[in-house]
């Protein structure tokens, strides 16, 4: 019988320099797994701080978004509330009176003559800037402080202003147009020295108080306020007839 024979395997034992290298993988493996454990609440810590920052951030422009959106509307109804007028011109016993019924009112009773003015005095100034005359505000002045010293007896300017329900401003304008018209038309307007003594000696016992010339100088002046009147009434006809004229609001229409 044979005996068997058992062969031994012997371990051959890893080289030194294998071990230690493997060591140090191990370690830094966990070393690497530690720093991973610790990152991560780290990590989680810093995204919560970033979300209560957001959500801080938001509510802070939500806060705002709101105080703008109050004071806006604190400020349109103060502003609601001076300006009141704008969509109630009157109240009666606390009722009011609104501005449609006062613009119905007013549409109804001078609209006519309101769009009548309004069309003539846009004729006439196109008529001036096609003709190129200018007014100076020194010529406006001087018109305006020729009427000041008539009007002194009555109280000055002013007072004739009030009495006559116009400002300053409408006043100028009117100075300006009549002014522009006059440079147009100025030889149209002839007045002639027989027309002056005819009229002086027809009407000296008006200027008893005047020396000749001052009365021959105010006859000549009325008299070109006449030819000029004259002259003008037949020049806004003929560009009024020259103009076209739409008028478009309802119930205005001649």
């Amino acid at each position: 019988m044979k005996k068997e024979t058992t062969k031994s395997t012997a371990t051959t034992p890893e080289p030194k320099a294998k071990k230690t290298v493997k060591k140090i993988v191990a370690k830094k493996t966990i070393a690497a797994k530690k720093e991973k454990e610790v990152a991560m609440p780290v990590v989680a810590e810093e995204d919560e701080q970033m979300m209560v920052a957001s959500t801080s951030s938001s509510s802070a422009r939500s806060r705002k978004i709101v105080f703008t959106i109050i004071a806006v509307l604190i400020v349109l109804g103060l502003a609601a509330y001076k300006f009141q007028y704008v969509f109630i011109p009157a109240k009666v016993n606390g009722k009011p009176i609104f501005i449609w019924q006062y613009a119905a009112y007013l549409h109804n009773t001078f609209g006519k003559d309101a769009i009548q003015t309004l069309t003539t005095q846009a004729i006439i100034n196109q008529e001036i800037a096609k003709s190129g005359v200018t007014v100076s505000g020194d010529e406006i002045q001087k018109e305006v402080d020729t009427l000041d010293k008539q009007a002194s007896a009555s109280g000055g300017i002013n007072a004739m202003l009030t009495a006559q329900g116009m400002t300053m401003s409408q006043l100028r304008d009117q100075i300006r147009i009549q002014l522009a018209v006059k440079k147009i038309l100025k030889d149209q307007i002839v007045v002639t020295d027989a027309q002056v003594d005819d009229t002086y000696n027809k009407n000296k016992d008006l200027f008893k108080n005047m020396s000749l010339t001052e009365a021959k100088a105010q006859v000549r002046s009325q008299l070109e306020d006449q030819s000029f009147q004259k002259a003008a009434s037949d020049w806004l006809t003929s560009v009024k007839t020259q103009s076209k004229v739409e008028i478009l609001f309802p119930g205005l229409q001649q």
